[in-house]
């Protein structure tokens, strides 16, 4: 997936005007769907490089490691662009994730899947040919899919996944108007407010990182939420108290806590509660659902935003991360087993 995306990105080197612009949609597009591939891949590949009891510090190592890329990649881009246009920077990136690709292939550990009975393993019948790889591919998907009727925790987090994707959508679309038009803020403020919560999220991995190991990952996963949910409400209705950018920007800092909270305690879970032979494939199909709701709240942003006010609706979006948060907390109690070795029952794959 590396490769892949490294290569993808050569092509936008041909973009010289706007009759080009759908090269770069095309780019777009397809870096996008292999995107999809590659962060299941790296989080399923976690717990064999791991012992359990160190995957909430690992998966905040990995939470850093994001935050440090989000606060070092824009200036690190602009000063390629100033020191060698465009071109240099579509090279830079394109370079970084050969190198990730020479990395990723240094890892000493078998990729292959444990499967938890392997007379039951899935057919490779469809593996002999290009177009049957795909098939199969496609069938192991949704057998990942099937998981969410005879699993509660991975149906517990799938609803979380539906309710708060939709929420992050309406965020999405609505949080540059809510800056300029509602906080009176310029671009500069905008991505001022971004970086503060990946300030903020460097933080809470950090923190996890050292006492993380404390606390179950269901409780991680469900206080973060509730608590990311809180304060997205201040973030958004400070501006009655104190007209502005400066509340949100150290509310910001803030979440970035509640969020690591969440991305870590979800991911540990995953990878606890699911048999290696399913948790790409749930990962996968999580990314899928996340992805269709994040579509959804786009959508009803874009029709309902001016109807009912970008805060009015920022704030109830809000309130969709309590619940769902509330959900886990009394679906998932902390007594809940995530024991990875104990596999979870094989659904019947399903077939065209």
């Amino acid at each position: 997936a590396n490769i892949l995306l490294g290569i993808s990105i050569l092509p936008l080197l041909l973009v010289r005007s706007a009759d080009w612009l759908w090269l770069l949609y095309l780019a777009s597009l397809v870096q996008s769907a292999l995107a999809q591939f590659l962060a299941p891949a790296e989080n399923a590949l976690l717990p064999r490089l791991v012992a359990e009891q160190d995957l909430v510090p690992a998966n905040a190592l990995n939470g850093i490691n994001n935050n440090i890329a989000r606060l070092a990649g824009p200036p690190l881009g602009g000063l390629v662009v100033a020191a060698w246009d465009l071109g240099g920077a579509m090279l830079l990136d394109a370079a970084s994730f050969f190198v990730a690709a020479a990395l990723v292939a240094r890892v000493a550990v078998d990729g292959h899947v444990v499967r938890a009975d392997p007379a039951e393993g899935s057919p490779d019948r469809f593996a002999s040919t290009w177009a049957g790889a795909w098939v199969k591919a496609w069938h192991e998907w949704v057998d990942g899919l099937a998981l969410v009727r005879c699993d509660r925790v991975v149906a517990v987090i799938f609803v979380f996944m539906a309710i708060s994707g939709v929420g992050e959508g309406v965020m999405g679309a609505l949080f540059v108007p809510f800056v300029t038009t509602v906080l009176g803020g310029d671009g500069f403020a905008y991505g001022t407010i971004v970086a503060a919560q990946a300030v903020g999220g460097l933080g809470g991995s950090a923190v996890i990182g050292q006492f993380g190991r404390r606390v179950s990952p269901q409780r991680l996963f469900a206080f973060g939420a509730i608590a990311l949910g809180v304060v997205d409400l201040c973030i958004f209705n400070a501006h009655r108290v104190y007209p502005g950018v400066l509340p949100p920007l150290i509310l910001m800092i803030v979440v970035g806590l509640p969020a690591a909270c969440i991305g870590i305690g979800y991911t540990t879970l995953v990878q606890t509660a699911v048999a290696d032979e399913y948790r790409g494939r749930v990962l996968g199909s999580l990314g899928a659902v996340s992805a269709l709701s994040l579509l959804i709240g786009a959508a009803l942003a874009g029709t309902l935003g001016n109807r009912v006010g970008v805060v009015s609706l920022l704030t109830i979006q809000a309130v969709g991360y309590p619940l769902s948060g509330l959900i886990v907390l009394v679906a998932l109690p902390p007594g809940t087993s995530c024991d990875g070795s104990q596999s979870v029952p094989r659904p019947r794959a399903a077939r065209w």
